[in-house]
């Protein structure tokens, strides 16, 4: 390589050309299939003096850069950072840019931006890139406030910790980079100790009402972070997730980027779910944990009766842990637009939720410790989402451990609360989707026959009548729906046991038009709901839609002509005029 003249500075655009190129062949499963590991060093070794010297030959032009920092960044995650002697070249390379004060020299921006890609993407390289971040901040602070939403997300990586002489605020004078901040310790779980105060800094006045309340709202959820288990912290996070839905819903309604905020209210809900899930289990444990706990040693003081006061107790927590279950599913069921990463991360909140569930209905003897929950792969691996993974294949681990013979006792009390407290302490990573929304699908529904300012249909009693649903989708996500079901759900206002849901399967949609029918009979007063799901071409899952539609309908007993008698069985006729005629004129009578 080093005849071809590719790394001199004679070039920029070949030597850019053979990195993306060679990048590309060595990352290939098969590229060192045969080779053995000296070869592969030494092949690399020259590979990387390629590429420290295409990294240091100066400004590149913009595409260039872009290609030349994409390949880099394939080529180090594909070679472990702790294996390879070359990766700690190529960082070091890409760290030179910053040696000097001088801004928007070398391809900062470009070089930032594949930084944050390795530290989003191999945790390996986490430690190295965040000290570098810290250091440029306590020493360049100049090079740092020129690129605030790059450097932020470094400080700020996952399964890091700021510096205890590192202010939390970052930016003191510019509220869009106090912003950035707050959303990359969001992302990366630093709400109490980072978002919190950033958001808090924040000037509301001056700023636009769906705004104001958007920023209220990510304030009382910042400050919802459980970092140690107990019944007031579990309480003051319900308050702040309380006060955050209602901000959050003020939004909603109050402006046209209410569809924006369809998931943010869903995860807030969930996470409410959560809380009083774990508040429930929890204010179970804490008795026989302390003043109760004699009781249940594992010795010959041990109460079988207590031990059954404790399942009595526990019992009830399951329907509250099914509860945030079914949020969670529906946020997952919802979220078709969400990027690949931003699902990873919904699916292991349900599974945290499940997690638990399984260790109560273990002890409960209602499921066998053998089956366990399954993590499904990941879309990306993502540093996040691999965090949130190991944690829940350790508590996974220990709900073996819960199983007993007879009578749980101290010990099997004590590992439930030990899984609970990490279920409920492990930090809360927003996804991206919670900000950022690429995607959208909309749907659209008219009835036949329609509501008139919401007065309801008059129908009689046992009535069979036709209703039709026309519908137009609206998409930009290029997956494309495959089918669309659509449900019609009777509820009675009085005689809930009536209630009735039907659905009508589509398969041919039309133009992104789609209709279905529905023949109906009511008993009593009621509301007709429809709603929208529908299955995408690429996955074939079963999504749900936002929305839909209600149709009241008041339903009036039928009119049945009945006989009256007079005193003397003498009839009385139905038609007033013949009662004149066989009266008053009939001498007969």
């Amino acid at each position: 390589m080093s005849n071809t003249g590719y790394g001199s500075h004679a070039n920029p655009e070949v030597s850019v050309r053979f990195v993306y190129f060679a990048s590309q062949v060595v990352c290939t499963p098969r590229a060192f299939e045969k080779d053995s590991p000296e070869t592969i060093e030494c092949t690399m070794m020259a590979f990387s003096v390629v590429i420290v010297s295409t990294c240091t030959c100066g400004k590149l032009k913009t595409r260039l850069a872009s290609k030349l920092f994409r390949a880099i960044g394939d080529l180090l995650l594909a070679f472990p950072y702790t294996h390879n002697v070359f990766c700690p070249m190529i960082i070091s390379a890409l760290f030179s840019a910053f040696d000097s004060p001088v801004t928007d020299d070398s391809n900062q921006k470009e070089r930032l931006e594949l930084l944050c890609r390795l530290v989003d993407s191999e945790k390996m390289y986490i430690p190295e890139i965040h000290k570098w971040a810290c250091q440029v901040k306590n020493e360049k602070k100049k090079l740092f406030d020129t690129y605030p939403s790059q450097f932020s997300y470094l400080i700020l990586a996952v399964g890091t910790s700021l510096p205890e002489n590192c202010p939390q605020v970052f930016y003191d004078e510019c509220d869009v980079s106090k912003y950035e901040t707050a959303r990359s310790a969001f992302r990366n779980g630093h709400w109490k100790s980072v978002a919190s105060p950033n958001l808090d800094a924040l000037n509301l006045y001056h700023m636009p009402q769906f705004e104001k309340k958007w920023i209220i709202a990510l304030r009382e959820i910042a400050d919802s972070e459980v970092t140690c288990l107990g019944l007031d912290n579990l309480e003051k996070q319900q308050n702040h997730l309380i006060s955050a839905l209602s901000a959050l819903k003020s939004a909603k309604s109050g402006s046209r980027f209410g569809a924006d905020l369809r998931f943010p209210i869903g995860m807030t809900s969930a996470m409410l779910s959560s809380s009083y899930a774990h508040f429930h289990l929890l204010s179970v444990l804490r008795p026989f944990l302390t003043v109760l706990s004699g009781a249940l040693q594992n010795d010959s003081f041990f109460n079988p009766v207590m031990a059954k006061r404790f399942l009595v107790a526990l019992s009830p927590c399951e329907a509250s842990i099914n509860e945030a279950l079914n949020d969670w599913s529906a946020l997952c069921r919802a979220s078709f637009c969400a990027d690949s990463t931003s699902f990873d991360l919904i699916t292991l909140y349900y599974l945290r939720v499940s997690v638990l569930l399984v260790s109560v209905r273990v002890i409960l003897k209602k499921q066998s410790p053998d089956n366990i929950v399954q993590i499904p792969p990941m879309n990306s691996a993502r540093t996040c989402s691999l965090l949130q993974k190991e944690r829940l294949e350790w508590v996974i681990d220990k709900i073996k451990y819960l199983r007993y013979e007879f009578h749980p006792n101290i010990n099997t009390i004590k590992l439930l609360y030990t899984i609970t407290e990490q279920l409920s302490t492990i930090p809360y990573m927003l996804p991206r989707f919670f900000f950022h929304q690429f995607y959208h699908v909309d749907f659209k529904i008219s009835t036949t026959p329609q509501i008139e300012k919401e007065k309801p249909i008059n129908v009689m009693v046992g009535e069979t009548i036709p209703i039709r649903v026309d519908g137009a989708i609206s998409s930009t996500h290029p997956s494309q729906i495959r089918t669309v079901i659509v449900f019609a759900e009777v509820t009675y206002h009085t005689n809930h046991s009536h209630n009735q849901v039907l659905k009508e399967v589509v398969d041919q949609i039309d133009s992104k038009y789609f209709t279905a029918q529905f023949l109906l009979s009511f008993k009593a007063n009621c509301d007709v709901r429809f709603r929208i799901e529908f299955i995408d071409q690429t996955t074939r899952k079963q999504w749900k839609a936002d929305g839909g539609t209600t149709i009241p309908v008041a339903v009036r007993e039928k009119y049945h002509q009945t006989e009256f008698k007079r005193a003397g069985a003498v009839p009385i006729p139905a038609d007033p005029r013949y009662m004149v005629r066989s009266t008053m004129f009939n001498p007969e009578a």
